[in-house]
């Protein structure tokens, strides 16, 4: 495995750190093996599904390498979902095991009793009872049983989206598909093995495995990991460690920006990597302008872990609407509904194909056919290409909301504004926003003799939601406008 290899060549050379502390290759290489007969200790065999809950600690990278060399199947879901959604995607991923952070000390207990196929739960850190400790287990075990191995073909990871869809859906990588991801990324970002790498977003995020840590890890670079996202601790961490490189979406980068002071000595740094919603103009200006560093842009989703890619050199060259090229090992096209291509300039939804993309989804047969159809991956956004091979987006066909780097999907906070019987009809739509790209925005009407106002329908979508799933604001309206056919015509409510 990654950790085996790098502990033989590097084994004093730090691998990930943090403020407290660091672990060198050979320390995590023989923590990882330890957990991993603690595993199998417990019955978990090859092939089957190990969730990770929890922060950014190095207790995550310990177990999931450790998952990994159980042969185990880690599952990366969403850890700001309310219980019910957690639950369900449990169910549906097969979960048997729970390995999870300080965060869920008062939570681990009654998603184990709940989730139908879990069987064991493990914890790191503080605040647990009655459940085995991650540290316990390293500390009982001896690390000198060899990885189990795999294949190409066997199921490496299973990663759920941001969003939380009516049925949840998980993406099947098998260790052919991440090893394409891997290579994708760590050619088309340029990186190199005496580099140090950072990760600010979370590492149940798709983007944090598959343009972070997984390659960083494949070349032996050192990681610097942040709990939360922090400015100040952004720029002390690249100062203190000197990153030269991390992944950001466009809200952290901006925050960023704005951050007052220049007390921090940044020069260390020599790429971002922004990815998650669009990069506007006037942020990338900004950044080159404060912090003098590269910007490599990837247009992608958690199934292919990239795609398209907008380099600088790109941007420079004129091309600042587009969302770039086809990154190395994609073939993306331009396709009318019957799957045929269009002419450059046509407008037509956007299909990836290629050695990264994921093999589909887990136990989902006629949302994959729907979606990997004809080979390639519908990425449901309507776009077209120039002459010159650069691609551009246009709109979505579904309705999706991107804020912050978060998905929501308008149906799912539909049916939380929906349990408040004051409410007749509602929309949830997508607004620009300079700050998060875009912000979820509620319109509902009400019936005729309720009392209850947008302070009520907020504190109940908070009790319900995850936290970017919330409105930013709520409009309420005599009645929401309608279509030919009776529907809620939401393209007359994005009108300004």
């Amino acid at each position: 495995g990654i950790t085996s290899l790098n502990a033989l060549a590097y084994p004093e050379k730090i691998a990930f750190a943090n403020f407290d502390r660091t672990i060198s290759w050979a320390e995590l290489d023989e923590q990882a093996s330890s957990f991993a007969a603690g595993l199998r200790s417990s019955g978990i065999v090859k092939g089957e599904h190990v969730a990770l809950l929890g922060g950014n600690d190095i207790e995550w990278v310990i177990a999931q390498f450790g998952i990994w060399k159980v042969g185990a199947v880690p599952t990366f879901i969403h850890g700001m979902l309310a219980d019910s959604l957690l639950i369900r995607q449990l169910d549906q991923s097969e979960t048997v095991a729970i390995v999870a952070g300080p965060q869920f000390a008062d939570r681990l207990s009654g998603l184990i009793e709940q989730a139908q196929s879990v069987r064991l739960g493990i914890c790191w850190g503080k605040g647990y009872e009655g459940i085995p400790s991650l540290e316990g287990i390293i500390n009982s075990f001896s690390s000198g049983e060899p990885d189990t191995e795999v294949l190409l073909e066997d199921l490496a990871a299973i990663i759920y989206s941001s969003g939380t869809t009516g049925i949840p859906k998980g993406a099947v990588n098998t260790y052919h598909d991440w090893l394409a991801k891997d290579l994708t990324q760590i050619v088309a970002q340029e990186l190199k093995p005496q580099e140090t790498g950072m990760i600010i977003t979370p590492l149940y995020m798709g983007g944090s495995q598959i343009i972070s840590l997984v390659p960083f890890a494949r070349l032996s670079m050192t990681c610097v990991l942040l709990q939360d996202f922090d400015p100040e601790n952004v720029l002390s961490a690249i100062e203190t460690f000197g990153v030269n490189t991390f992944f950001a979406v466009p809200t952290m980068l901006k925050t960023l920006v704005d951050h007052p002071g220049d007390r921090w000595d940044t020069s260390s740094l020599k790429r971002v990597v922004s990815s998650g919603s669009p990069l506007n103009v006037q942020l990338y200006h900004s950044w080159i302008d404060r912090f003098g560093a590269g910007v490599y842009e990837v247009c992608g989703t958690s199934e292919t872990g990239g795609g398209l890619s907008m380099t600088q050199a790109d941007r420079e060259s004129g091309k600042v609407a587009s969302v770039g090229r086809p990154m190395v090992g994609f073939e993306v096209r331009i396709v009318d509904p019957e799957g045929h291509e269009v002419p450059h300039g046509e407008r037509g939804e956007m299909v990836y194909r290629g050695d990264p993309v994921a093999s589909g989804y887990y136990r989902q047969p006629d949302i994959e056919r729907e979606i990997f159809r004809n080979g390639w991956f519908h990425t449901g956004d309507i776009g077209y290409v120039d002459k010159d091979g650069y691609f551009y987006i246009v709109d979505r066909i579904k309705d999706l909301i991107i804020t912050g780097g978060f998905n929501v999907y308008p149906h799912e906070v539909e049916d939380v504004l929906y349990e408040l019987t004051e409410i007749r009809e509602c929309a949830v739509i997508g607004v620009p926003d300079a700050l998060w790209g875009e912000a979820v925005h509620a319109v509902v009407a009400l019936n005729p003799d309720s009392t209850t106002g947008p302070p009520e329908i907020l504190l109940h979508c908070r009790e319900r939601l995850a936290k970017f799933q919330v409105p930013k604001n709520i409009r309420i309206m005599d009645s929401l406008p309608k279509t030919s056919v009776g529907k809620i015509d939401k393209n007359q409510l994005r009108e300004p």
